[in-house]
């Protein structure tokens, strides 16, 4: 009897971490309640924490939604901006569209070794070619220490990756990808590299 218990007893806890970890890979930066949902009430608990008051189901690892390492307005604009649809959201990549096309406005990831891709998706599952990286994006990123940016990128625009002070390797696929002068500004960049 007790063997069966104790036996019974180990097959709910394993059930129980098994769904605690299922769980957990649901929740995303922006998620900061951890509810499953990035919405208005993320927001008001941002605001809240920025205030100076203590919060219960508060992650602060979710609350730097925009990735830059701190929590500030900027994270609270760009949930909003998430939320309009004004701006989107695909394995860490922030990006808008224009004609089809995707345009990366900030990656809010913590990847040190960079592969653009070359499509991001919709939720629907709708491909989107990736052809701009946009003024910004990468900016202060100090984590990043190498990038490779596809064939499909036809411009880097000011700023994209300025002040990525670890940023030591450059590849850009497409030798006819148009730079900005300010692309990578204040980068100790090493190799560069076209094609």
């Amino acid at each position: 009897m007790v063997k069966r218990f104790v036996s019974f007893i180990l097959v709910v806890i394993a059930f129980m971490s098994y769904s605690t970890v299922g769980q957990a890979a649901t929740y995303q930066k922006g998620d900061v309640n951890k509810d499953g949902a990035i919405n208005i009430t993320d927001v008001t608990l941002i605001q809240m924490y920025m205030a100076g008051e203590s919060i219960k189901n508060f992650t602060l690892y979710n609350a730097d939604f925009n990735g830059d390492g701190s929590i500030t307005i900027n994270d609270i604009s760009t949930i909003q901006l998430y939320m309009c649809g004004h701006i989107s959201l695909y394995n860490n990549y922030f990006y808008t569209l224009a004609n089809g096309k995707a345009t990366i406005t900030g990656y809010n990831g913590s990847t040190k070794k960079l592969n653009i891709p070359s499509y991001l998706y919709s939720d629907k599952n709708v491909a989107f070619r990736v052809t701009t990286i946009g003024e910004n994006a990468f900016y202060k990123k100090y984590f990043i220490t190498e990038v490779i940016i596809p064939e499909s990128v036809i411009k880097i625009e000011d700023n994209a990756f300025a002040n990525c002070k670890n940023l030591a390797t450059v590849t850009i696929i497409n030798p006819n990808c148009h730079i900005d002068s300010s692309s990578f500004e204040n980068c100790p960049i090493s190799s560069f590299k076209f094609g």
